[in-house]
């Protein structure tokens, strides 16, 4: 899909605008997010990248090779070869969340290492899925024997159902479970909110309101009708310092929002809101 289709170097807007949701290239999407976060992103550099991976893969697979032999040399390629890993040692680290970034230092978080696997293999010709699993996330192969999953933060590692509900249970601490509806293959929009959810969980945890409010102004392209991050986002605003926007996203918040008693607790951050306004004029 060619680049010129979406200007602004397929800035989200232009593909959420332009493209159907179940249309939406992932690989494209994610990279074109990090734009408004970090300020920059070589999108032909990382979209050639994958391309690279997939091409030796597929030199290492073989002409006419079977989807099974793909699959192998897809997971050798990546994690045997290139060595793409978890970044255990530095897990929070944003750098984790972006797909272009992951894709120089090798190193990411579950959701951005499956995304590599699911994409390079998408240029093998293989049907591969995310598969949201709570507190973590992999990738899955789908063929007529059924489905199988690889864990890339694990360097790959093939894992049965049960491994993956096991593994969802130990990350918890044994209070969550992993029921069926959880192994569903994830949607693009719903892939780009929970690699938002994870940079938004960061910022905030960090108290960098600057890049939260960024965050959160991506997830609302998403979900722009959602009260809870139009409230966010104004309380993001408010600390950076830009209390008009504060206050029209605390007017969307109030639209939105049918329950008066909801709309109770806004009216102290609306004051200090418009106490730091007044103090800007």
């Amino acid at each position: 899909m060619p680049l010129s289709k979406f200007g602004f170097a397929g800035a989200i807007e232009d593909l959420i605008a332009k493209t159907p949701s179940n249309e939406i290239p992932l690989d494209l999407a994610a990279l074109a997010l990090v734009i408004p976060i970090t300020g920059s992103c070589d999108i032909g550099w990382s979209l050639r990248e994958l391309d690279s991976l997939a091409e030796e893969a597929l030199a290492l697979a073989g002409e006419h090779a079977s989807n099974e032999t793909k699959l192998e040399a897809l997971r050798v390629t990546l994690f045997d070869k290139h060595h793409f890993r978890g970044n255990a040692e530095d897990y929070y680290n944003p750098d984790n969340c972006f797909l272009n970034r992951v894709l120089e230092s090798r190193k990411g978080m579950p959701i951005t290492l499956s995304l590599i696997m699911i994409e390079v293999g998408r240029r093998l010709g293989l049907p591969m899925v995310g598969i949201g699993l709570p507190c973590h996330f992999v990738a899955a192969y789908l063929s007529n024997e059924g489905v199988r999953y690889f864990d890339p933060f694990q360097g790959g590692i093939e894992r049965t159902r049960e491994e993956c509900r096991d593994l969802v249970s130990s990350i918890s601490g044994g209070s969550i479970e992993a029921d069926d509806s959880h192994f569903a293959p994830v949607s693009t929009p719903h892939y780009l909110a929970r690699m938002l959810c994870n940079l938004r969980s960061i910022y905030r945890q960090r108290g960098e309101y600057a890049n939260l409010a960024k965050v959160l102004r991506q997830m609302l392209l998403l979900k722009p009708n959602n009260p809870p991050l139009h409230l966010e986002l104004a309380a993001a605003l408010a600390e950076v310092g830009s209390p008009l926007e504060a206050l029209h996203h605390l007017s969307l918040h109030a639209k939105l929002t049918k329950d008066p008693s909801e709309r109770a607790p806004i009216a102290v951050i609306e004051r200090e809101i418009r106490k730091r306004l007044a103090f800007l004029n």
